[in-house]
């Protein structure tokens, strides 16, 4: 006798992404939560950084099929390269210290 189990995959996670606005808008709001203090040119370059990271992210995801970690670690790298040139060593370590907060978790991590 075989017995088969089957899960829906994706259940969790919705086929597309929020809008990039919205993704700017939570991880702005995170930073503010965690008190973060930005000026108004630090805060743009942050979003900039951002920006940029997101849209990456999409395109990966537009390919249909899970994206390859190298090409992710690359794109937060640049992202958090981008962040450290704008702020300054302290503000940094904080974002560093909450910067995984600011993104949602992998399916089936921390989840119940």
């Amino acid at each position: 006798m075989q017995t088969v189990f089957a899960q829906p995959q994706d259940q969790e996670r919705p086929k597309n992404p929020p809008p990039i606005k919205e993704r700017l808008e939570r991880v702005s709001g995170e930073l503010v939560k965690n008190k973060i203090e930005l000026t108004t040119a630090e805060k743009e370059k942050v979003t900039a950084a951002f920006k940029t990271f997101f849209e990456g992210m999409d395109k990966l995801h537009s390919e249909g099929k899970r994206p390859d970690r190298n090409a992710v670690d690359a794109l937060m790298k640049s992202r958090d390269e981008s962040i450290k040139k704008a702020v300054s060593a302290a503000v940094f370590q904080k974002y560093l210290a909450v910067s995984k907060t600011l993104l949602p978790k992998p399916p089936g991590e921390g989840r119940e």
